[in-house]
């Protein structure tokens, strides 16, 4: 998968969406598992941060990981189109168990 924006481009893109929703940094942590003294680290650029954790953070804060990571829609229908059967039953169950969970919180 094309990674269209950089780990600085995508924590940027978290802190505001983070600022724009009004979700504190524990607030984020609690979300994400993830210590809030961690967080604070990649928000000042002292810790990079780690783009496997996109979907983690994308989950957290209500948005698409594709447009935090930058892939655009038709990129994401591209790559889908290039799976395996037994691959893209894998993609619907996961998206339907996002959807599940995005929906409890």
């Amino acid at each position: 998968m094309r990674i269209v924006r950089t780990s600085e481009e995508v924590i940027d893109l978290i802190v505001r969406v983070r600022t724009r929703k009004a979700i504190s940094l524990s607030e984020l942590a609690r979300r994400t598992g993830i210590a809030k003294s961690t967080l604070s680290r990649y928000e000042s650029g002292s810790r990079t941060f780690p783009l496997n954790k996109a979907e983690t953070f994308a989950v957290a804060l209500g948005v698409d990981v594709g447009s935090l990571l930058g892939l655009p829609s038709s990129e994401i229908a591209n790559l889908y189109g290039k799976l395996s059967s037994e691959n893209k039953r894998k993609v619907i169950m996961y998206i339907q168990k996002l959807m599940k969970h995005q929906q409890n919180s």
